[in-house]
């Protein structure tokens, strides 16, 4: 169903004004996960289309919550180390040599 509805109503999301529906859909989505999960009104979060994007997505969020500076210099003089279980996506090894973290 989901990839009928994407398919039929594909059109550019380039800016707020051309993705008004699909941003307030994801708007919609994200608010009800906060309320589902427990966590307050306030917050953000964004949808992504598969589990890669949203294991990449976290992994330099955390980064960049954690280490600010690594996202104006770029540099990272400390090597991190991801933990994942075995049965975790089959994405975190991709996922940490993308983002240059390779121990995994």
């Amino acid at each position: 169903m989901a990839d009928l509805i994407t398919s039929v109503a594909s059109s550019p999301m380039l800016s707020p004004k051309d993705s008004a529906v699909y941003r307030r859909m994801e708007e919609e989505v994200i608010r009800a996960a906060r309320k589902k999960l427990g966590f307050r009104d306030e917050g953000d979060g964004m949808v992504t289309p598969g589990g890669s994007l949203a294991v990449i997505t976290a992994i330099y969020t955390a980064r960049a919550v954690k280490f600010p500076q690594t996202l104006v210099s770029g540099q990272f003089e400390m090597r991190l180390v991801l933990f994942i279980s075995e049965n975790g996506h089959y994405s975190n090894q991709k996922a940490a040599i993308l983002e240059g973290e390779a121990s995994v």
